[in-house]
């Protein structure tokens, strides 16, 4: 899975670790023939002529893709491992939420962590932008030269390196959409956008979702940070999507209609000589080997004739809204970072509560920061940061029980 190479300067795969599990049983193993000079390393100046000279030929590893013709570089990146290496440089204690970090360990030169994140519908076009949002979700700080799917780690050694095979995965899918629609719109022959979300097609306006028309409905105002949150209530909605990939031979002529009938409903005004160049452009694009023009003619007369009666598909969700002012890709996912946040926050706190009130005084007497984390397998940072939170809350919802009793 992982793939092991000689050193940075020598990218020929001799060999492979298979689960992250062993890689950290790795990581411990000081009987490495490798553990002197990384031992040796850490005691020098980083800056130093003998540093880099050591740090050359260690081995290392590759976490992000396995790779074709046995040799790593981003050419051959070829599938996805499933999880995602992040480091943080020049930090002696992890002070982060480790809700999503599968592995944690310190890096080569001792002044640093390497991390490992679960993450699931990676897609390889999207990487950069995927590292980043991740990157908003741990809150960490971010190191643009491990944005690369062939990055490059030298294998560190750690005793006391964490594992934690219950960690929370990362799915991207919804993600990826999110990339897909605003990076890499529909073909179209003006992109003058219009205020439909559509764009001006040959004197037409064809709209690819009815987003705005569902917001119209709904009773909402932007927080004074320029966006909504609509929270476990996604707002539903009817999105006409380009697959990722090649739509197959015998799935052709359904996934056109599909398509066909998710844009006729939310344009019956259309032109129908618009209206079917977009099929013609979907054909072309996804589908392998492409149906005849009269084919697409055919689905393109069928259903244009149903145009008026075609009631939109919810097919797609969105939770967080933005307004106007919030404009760029990278602000849009800092929020969302922000929200998931928050989430994580109030889940952690309430676990930690509920761990609380159903406290065993019997095995733990006192209820201690020690104690706590012992019994609900929290990290030490993230107790000591809830601790004085938890206690507060958990002592009052008990006294209002104890109220509630009485009363009765």
């Amino acid at each position: 899975m992982f793939s092991i190479i000689q050193n940075v300067k020598n990218r020929n795969i001799i060999g492979q670790i298979n689960s992250v599990a062993g890689f950290v049983e790795h990581l411990k193993d000081a009987k490495r023939v490798e553990v002197s000079q990384i031992l040796k390393l850490r005691e020098i100046d980083k800056k130093s002529k003998e540093y880099q000279a050591i740090k050359i030929i260690l081995p290392s590893i590759c976490f992000n893709y396995t790779f074709k013709n046995n040799y790593v570089n981003s050419e051959n990146a070829d599938e996805s491992t499933g999880f995602l290496y992040f480091d943080i440089d020049g930090e002696k204690d992890f002070n982060y939420d480790t809700t999503y970090i599968t592995a944690l360990w310190k890096s080569v030169g001792g002044n640093g962590f390497g991390l490992l994140v679960k993450v699931r519908n990676l897609v390889k076009e999207n990487f950069k932008e995927s590292y980043e949002h991740i990157v908003d979700i741990l809150g960490i700080p971010y190191d643009k030269s491990c944005n690369d799917c062939s990055r490059v780690n030298i294998i560190s050694f750690d005793t006391e390196a964490h594992y934690n095979e219950n960690a929370v995965e990362i799915d991207l899918s919804e993600f990826n959409t999110t990339i897909i629609h605003a990076v890499k719109k529909l073909p179209h022959f003006n992109s003058n956008k219009n205020k439909n979300l559509g764009y001006s097609l040959n004197g037409g306006n064809i709209r690819f979702n009815n987003l705005s028309d569902i917001l119209e409905e709904k009773d909402f105002e932007f927080n004074k940070d320029g966006y909504y949150d609509f929270g476990k209530e996604k707002v539903e909605y009817c999105k006409c999507f380009v697959p990722r990939k090649i739509v197959p031979e015998g799935l052709r002529n359904q996934r056109v209609s599909s398509y066909a009938y998710c844009l006729i409903s939310i344009n019956p005004d259309a032109r129908f000589t618009n209206f079917k160049r977009y099929l013609q452009k979907y054909n072309s694009k996804s589908c392998n080997p492409p149906l005849e023009w009269e084919e697409i003619d055919e689905i393109a007369t069928k259903i244009y004739n149903q145009r008026g009666n075609v009631e939109p598909r919810n097919n797609a969700k969105r939770r967080v809204i933005y307004s106007d002012e919030i404009k760029t890709l990278s602000e849009k996912q800092k929020i969302n970072g922000r929200v998931l946040g928050n989430d994580r926050s109030e889940k952690t706190v309430k676990e930690l509560i509920d761990c609380v009130m159903n406290w065993d005084y019997e095995k733990h007497p006192k209820i201690t920061q020690k104690s706590l984390i012992e019994v609900s397998d929290k990290n030490k940072k993230t107790v000591e940061k809830y601790y004085r939170n938890v206690l507060n809350t958990a002592k009052r919802l008990k006294a209002d029980s104890l109220k509630n009793k009485v009363g009765e």
